[in-house]
């Protein structure tokens, strides 16, 4: 899998996982979990995405990319 290539056709997905405070009972807010798909259109989970980006040395910028990617959809979503 070339992380660049994923990257660079925006190919990144951003999924939102609530926190819930058990003492509470409610949601008190959002972690973002990051994926990807490849060329034919298959799921890769982030511990596979990230595995592979620190083989190629682009752990950071494929943080970055996930994170630009969760504050859009944050954004939007308001």
């Amino acid at each position: 899998m070339n992380i660049r290539d994923i990257i660079l056709h925006n190919r990144l997905e951003v999924l939102f996982q609530p926190i819930v405070d058990l003492s509470l009972g409610r949601i008190i807010g959002f972690e973002a979990l990051g994926g990807a798909y490849d060329d034919e259109g298959k799921f890769i989970p982030h511990d596979k995405l990230f595995k592979a980006a620190k083989q190629q040395n682009l752990t950071f910028p494929l943080d970055l990319a996930l994170q630009e990617k969760a504050l859009r959809k944050t954004y939007k979503e308001l």
